[in-house]
């Protein structure tokens, strides 16, 4: 009977590739197969998206979710904000770089609509006073409500990158956030990463339609080569808000 369950096992992955568009893409470029995480706040507060709904939602204790918002935004992953219960950050995947990071358009949500910050991002946070820290892939910056572009805060260039994890960390230590703001808000703590002399490999990604593949260069140092050294921890106090 072995011939049969491989016959069964096909037939189930046909059905599947039939009905839902699976493929090597919507495994390993689109992680469209991989369970979505959201956050507790307070012990308390349980916030989600449902993805075919659209919808925003919020359990408060036991019973029924508390419908927040529905609207066209795919909810990638959620921020939420240690002061004020009643605001989070929405991130909208644009692009995905790795395994756990993406750059997206981030929504800061408060009063019951989200409001599109300008850019895209890796990571945000909520400062208690409503303002916002975001980093993209190299630096930090902080928005704040009626301003167009955010303030830059940190100077990073080159092969330096403040505020998030590049390939190496990511993968071996399963964090890309890599700042936190102080429970007062007047302070963030960051690391910085310097890939200057570490090795680059080149990855291939073949495209439907595409003669030739199209190469993606990072950071990758092997057993025995120079890896991207941590740099120093770092922190600077934010200006009043005004």
């Amino acid at each position: 009977m072995p011939g049969y369950g491989y016959a069964v096992c096909w037939g189930v992955l046909t059905l599947l590739y039939a009905q839902s568009g699976l493929s090597l893409s919507a495994i390993w470029r689109e992680y469209r197969y991989i369970p979505r995480e959201y956050e507790f706040y307070g012990g308390e507060h349980f916030w989600g998206y449902d993805e075919e709904r659209g919808v925003l939602y919020r359990f408060r204790g036991p019973g029924e979710a508390e419908t927040l918002w529905r609207g066209p935004i795919r909810v990638g992953k959620i921020g939420l904000s240690r002061a004020n219960p009643d605001e989070t950050l929405l991130f909208e995947e644009v692009e995905r770089l790795y395994r756990r990071s993406a750059r997206y358009r981030v929504y800061l949500f408060s009063q019951g609509q989200p409001a599109a910050i300008p850019g895209l991002y890796q990571e945000g946070e909520i400062l208690p006073d409503g303002r916002v820290v975001l980093a993209d892939s190299q630096n930090l910056y902080l928005w704040s409500r009626g301003h167009t572009a955010p303030e830059k805060l940190t100077s990073a260039g080159a092969s330096i990158r403040a505020g998030t994890t590049d390939w190496l960390y990511e993968e071996e230590f399963g964090f890309t956030k890599a700042f936190s703001v102080s429970p007062s808000g007047t302070c963030v703590a960051y690391l910085t990463f310097d890939n200057g002399e570490t090795p680059h490999w080149s990855l291939a990604y073949y495209e439907a339609g595409s003669v030739y593949p199209r190469q993606h260069t990072f950071p990758y140092p092997k057993v025995g080569q120079k890896k991207s050294p941590r740099g120093p921890s770092s922190s600077f106090p934010y200006r009043p808000h005004r």
